[in-house]
């Protein structure tokens, strides 16, 4: 890992560079992996950092300092969630933009978690933090990323080349009919396509936050069934489901959002409050810093509460 990481940082030109680096390293690193950097990033004996060009506008200082201060916040993103150790997920990659997240144990004894991101490929949040908040030996997470940043439209590159594509695709390759239970969790613009695939292939928990309006110009399909049809289609089928459609208490876009989705299929709208901070695009993470991610996925995703 530190030798990927000082190959990738040698060469960046600047300052931004290393922020991007950095930030498809959250995108990836399991908590594990956040707790073993955060002791060796920089540490005197341990690592000593890239050896720079000379062509780099920064300094061996300033990059020192920006890595620490990136690789500490990410260690104490794990905090909230009260854990002595952090969940023993380990990363595999099924195949391009397609991540799962397991123990390894048998599969027939947890739950998957299907789950789309955002266009900057987070569950609003570095994925250490998301995955600290479940149990590694209960669930599987896969996390299927939209690498053309076209709100999955488009399908993923190499596997389907539409979201009725991606949804005929997917039951196969995670063989989904290996596991207890299936879950589904979508946000940002992630979220209306996690739905379409979530409701074609059946699964009937799907938790959507921050999700764009299916009457949004933006996620216009030429040639296709339009989303909000394809909505009230899944929901005249009659077929029983549990849809929350998630937004932040001081976010008015995405509140509009989720009723605009409730009014095409049947969802329970949640809102996300904050006693000590607005709550906008980013809910997830908001109640992961309060501590309150886990009862609220047991509340609506799990449904245990």
């Amino acid at each position: 890992m530190l030798e990927d990481y000082d190959r990738l940082i040698a060469s960046c030109r600047s300052m931004n560079g290393v922020n991007r680096v950095h930030i498809a390293f959250g995108n990836t690193l399991t908590p594990v992996e956040v707790l073993a950097l955060s002791e060796a990033l920089f540490v005197k004996g341990i690592h000593d950092g890239p050896t720079l060009s000379g062509e780099q506008s920064f300094s061996a200082r300033e990059l020192k300092e920006a890595a620490r201060e990136w690789v500490d916040e990410l260690f104490q993103d794990l905090r909230p969630v009260g854990k002595v150790d952090p969940e023993p997920f380990v990363r595999r990659d099924i195949r391009k933009n397609v991540t799962l997240f397991t123990d390894g144990a048998d599969a027939r004894e947890k739950a998957l978690l299907l789950a789309f991101p955002g266009g900057n490929h987070r569950i609003m949040m570095p994925i250490a933090a998301f995955l600290q908040n479940l149990a590694a030996a209960a669930t599987d997470v896969v996390v299927i990323r939209d690498g053309t940043r076209t709100r999955y439209i488009n399908g993923i590159e190499g596997l389907a080349d539409s979201i009725e594509e991606l949804a005929d695709a997917l039951p196969a390759l995670l063989q989904v009919q290996r596991y207890k239970r299936v879950y589904a969790l979508g946000v940002s613009a992630g979220g209306l396509p996690l739905l379409m695939v979530a409701l074609q292939i059946g699964i009937e928990n799907i938790v959507i936050c921050g999700a764009i309006s299916p009457f949004a110009p933006r996620i216009e399909r030429p040639g296709a069934t339009p989303i909000a049809d394809v909505l009230r289609a899944a929901n005249a089928n009659g077929k029983p489901k549990h849809i929350v459609a998630v937004h932040g208490a001081d976010s008015p876009e995405d509140k509009q959002a989720a009723a605009d989705i409730a009014s095409c299929i049947d969802a329970k709208v949640v809102e996300v409050s904050s006693p000590n901070f607005a709550v906008m695009h980013n809910t997830l993470h908001r109640l992961h810093k309060d501590g309150d991610l886990p009862a609220f996925l047991d509340a609506h995703l799990w449904r245990r509460a």
